[in-house]
């Protein structure tokens, strides 16, 4: 039992932490493009919904 406690304390927990590093920089840009991109389709969407066109929209968005 204590040897697969150190096994993981020792071992694994260093290696996932040493590829989560690695890949960081990676996901950070994923995600960040992933939320603008989400942001856009609902957006669109709720344009689409609610009948304003886009001139009205950018208006209302220069009052926020």
């Amino acid at each position: 039992e204590y040897p697969l406690i150190v096994y993981i304390y020792s071992y694994i927990i260093p290696l996932l932490n040493g590829l989560y590093e690695s890949e960081e920089p990676d996901f950070t840009e994923q995600l960040n493009s992933y939320s603008k991109d989400l942001a856009k389709e609902i957006i669109l969407d709720l344009i689409g919904a609610t009948g304003i066109d886009i001139q009205e929209f950018d208006k209302l968005a220069m009052k926020l």
